[in-house]
């Protein structure tokens, strides 16, 4: 699986922050995603655009951790009162792309991690991992055919 650089530019984003165990981010988020899907319409800087956020401290392995999980979509101006503000600054990423059935996911993220691993690239602990998600190629909001999406991890400068 091709691992690729990219850089982006800040990002303010505009969003809904769930909090939780995985087990109960997985009913949580796709009920968030729904809720945001309708003000991106009318406030999105890049209709159709959508990120996940997770602080890239959260990444661990930790059985009863608590995660954080931002559904954002970058913001065309002032944050509505329901959605709170999340600014990320310009950065480097290591890209890959989920496509596929749900066993891409974990594959993915596994892939990406490899050269991590190998000392080949040096991650951000106080950095975030994005999700974004293209409405052409996939929606953050379910039910889900297939997944089509980018996985970011933020680069040490």
């Amino acid at each position: 699986m091709p691992i690729d650089i990219e850089a982006l530019p800040a990002l303010t984003l505009a969003g809904v922050e769930v909090t939780g165990r995985r087990s109960e981010l997985a009913h949580r988020v796709p009920l968030a995603w729904k809720r945001l899907a309708a003000l991106a319409a009318q406030h999105a800087a890049r209709p159709g655009v959508f990120f996940g956020a997770t602080p890239a401290s959260d990444h661990g392995d930790a059985p009863d951790a608590t995660y954080t999980y931002w559904c954002a979509f970058e913001i065309a101006g002032p944050v509505p009162a329901d959605l709170a503000p999340l600014t990320l600054p310009a950065r480097r990423y290591a890209r890959a792309t989920v496509r596929g059935d749900a066993s891409a996911i974990d594959a993915t993220y596994l892939a990406l991690a490899e050269p991590f691993l190998a000392g080949e690239l040096v991650a951000d602990r106080e950095g975030w991992f994005l999700e974004r998600y293209e409405m052409e190629r996939q929606s953050p909001v379910p039910p889900y055919e297939g997944f089509d999406y980018d996985v970011l991890r933020p680069l040490a400068e």
